[in-house]
């Protein structure tokens, strides 16, 4: 309809009208890439905003996993420092070597340390989040995790070495009544029931004591392990601020 009037005011030698045309269509394509380019702009901003809320539930879930693993490593830290104890005090173990033998079993727990990431990395293959607050808070909780990690989650040679000496009945037993695994946290009972003989318990804990890399190897893995909780506390605290940067960032989309 536009075309044909416009070529009437051709024929006609109407300019003024002919200028008036193309201006209704230059506003006309104008305010239609304008209206386009509002709603694409409006439909990435919801969308960024419902990654910037799953990016904190994210970091939500890690702190809630790390927290139980520092109460586990807790744990692992304590029963590794009674087991060198008792090692380097020569002590026989007497009426107690279930609870000792358990300690040492206790001692070789070990947990991989990572934090999930999925909706972080997402976020970045799309160039979000516009926020550079949030991006240099996020990837400092991660750059604390695996630094951490780099050490934490190699396997410890004294987990495998400890266990080996250990009768396969007594890992029965410890599996079903001196460990348990709730809420995504591991927890050691240190009062378990004895599940075996005690001629058992004492010839486990004479052959853990006869063996000459026990001591240096549970000696290098309490050291790492009893670090570990004030370092996943840093993490934590990385993981708050990165929570409130998130925050802050949907509280400015309102």
């Amino acid at each position: 309809m536009i075309l044909r009037r416009v070529i009437r005011h051709f024929r006609n030698q109407e300019w003024t009208a002919i200028f008036l045309d193309f201006l209704i269509v230059v506003v006309g394509v104008f305010v239609g890439l304008q209206v386009q380019q509002w709603s694409t702009e409006r439909t990435a901003n919801v969308h960024e905003i419902k990654l910037l809320g799953e990016l904190r539930s994210e970091l939500e879930i890690s702190i809630t996993v790390t927290t139980g693993r520092i109460d586990s490593f807790i744990q692992v830290g304590e029963a590794a420092r009674r087991s060198l104890e008792f090692l380097e005090t020569g002590d026989d173990c007497g009426d107690e070597c279930w609870q000792v033998v358990i300690d040492f079993f206790h001692a070789s727990q070990w947990q991989r340390i990572d934090a999930p990431r999925l909706t972080f990395d997402e976020m970045r293959r799309d160039g979000l989040p516009r926020s550079r607050a949030v991006i240099e808070a996020v990837e400092s909780y991660h750059v604390e995790i695996d630094s951490l990690a780099y050490t934490m989650n190699i396997l410890p040679e004294y987990r495998t070495l400890v266990r080996g000496l250990i009768p396969l009945a007594i890992h029965d037993i410890y599996w079903v009544q001196c460990f348990k695994f709730e809420a995504n946290k591991e927890t050691y009972d240190l009062e378990c029931p004895q599940g075996v003989p005690a001629e058992m318990s004492a010839r486990a804990i004479a052959a853990i004591r006869a063996h000459p890399d026990i001591i240096p190897t549970l000696t290098v893995w309490a050291g790492d392990v009893r670090s570990t909780p004030s370092s996943l506390e840093d993490g934590i605290e990385d993981a708050e601020r990165a929570i409130a940067a998130i925050n802050q960032e949907l509280e400015s989309r309102k």
